[in-house]
């Protein structure tokens, strides 16, 4: 069996490579242009699409933080408004409570003279019965409204039973009032209001009732 000869490989010619017509060339130029154009534009456009995507966002970021400003300006304006409020308040309530004060203080003057000038009164009554007293008492025999004196009889008696006897209300009143003791006795063992009592038998004398009156 013969070995294969392999062909002279220097013997080959080379394939011919194949030429494109001019109006081949220009088509691929056209295409190739119009790929280069539709890039560019392309590109152009997405650069353009993040430009404007830039722009809203950052649109919308200024319009965020415009919102947050005017949230913060609103919030600070309602607490100004609140401590304004509460202040006023505030003043309102220590105004009412002075002037409370100044009513109160005004009240108690007026009470602290009303006492005043009732003690003063009180007083001055007293004085002038005392007075009154004093002499009443010298005038019957008496040293003073509580010590008893002895009658011509050798009875005891006490100026407030002089005064119950004679019937006189308004030494028996200035008596009272000076703080004379209304449960001596005389020497018939009689309190003042028993012997009162005693001469207003049956209702019979309404300067005895009147009498009874002041010593029940």
């Amino acid at each position: 069996m013969h070995a294969l000869v392999s062909p002279d490989k220097e013997n080959v010619q080379p394939a011919q490579c194949v030429k494109e017509s001019p109006a081949q060339l220009e088509g691929l130029q056209k295409k190739l242009a119009e790929a280069r154009r539709t890039a560019a534009e392309d590109q152009a456009k997405a650069k353009a699409a993040a430009q404007a995507h830039a722009e809203m966002e950052k649109a919308a970021e200024k319009v965020a933080q415009e919102k947050r400003a005017n949230e913060i300006r609103a919030r600070q304006e309602a607490e100004k408004q609140a401590q304004q409020k509460a202040q006023a308040a505030a003043e309102v309530a220590i105004a009412a409570a002075e002037q409370l004060r100044i009513e109160q203080a005004q009240e108690a003057a007026e009470e602290e003279d009303k006492r005043q000038q009732q003690e003063a009164k009180r007083l001055a009554e007293l004085a002038a019965a005392t007075e009154s007293v004093i002499a009443w008492c010298k005038k019957n025999g008496y040293s003073d409204m509580n010590t008893p004196k002895k009658t011509m009889r050798g009875a005891t008696k006490f100026p407030l039973h002089t005064a119950v006897k004679h019937q006189n209300v308004e030494m028996v009143g200035l008596l009272l009032k000076c703080g004379v003791d209304q449960q001596v006795q005389d020497s018939r063992k009689q309190s003042p209001l028993q012997l009162a009592a005693a001469n207003n038998k049956k209702g019979s004398h309404h300067v005895a009732q009147d009498i009874l009156a002041l010593l029940c």
